[in-house]
């Protein structure tokens, strides 16, 4: 692969990345969020990568592959780590 080609993959990337977003619903809504609104999201996409990384990314002995969203009791024994 060229550098050009990677360049091209990456704008393609983008551009269906960016198309995809325009189809959902809060999508209209996201760009006039205010300065809380904006706040609030910072805030919550850092407690989900400290969680990520923290618990999602790591090895459960009773669990073969935990994930975000899985069954409260089956993912129960994760939270109490």
């Amino acid at each position: 692969m060229s550098l050009h080609d990677i360049a091209e993959y990456r704008a393609k990337r983008a551009t269906f990345i960016n198309e995809d977003r325009a189809l959902r619903r809060d999508y209209a809504r996201s760009a006039n969020r205010s300065a809380v609104e904006l706040e609030a999201d910072k805030i919550i996409r850092e407690i989900r990568a400290i969680e990520a990384s923290s618990i999602w990314d790591r090895e459960h002995e009773n669990i073969q592959h935990p994930f975000p969203g899985m069954e409260f009791l089956t993912g129960m024994d994760i939270s109490l780590v």
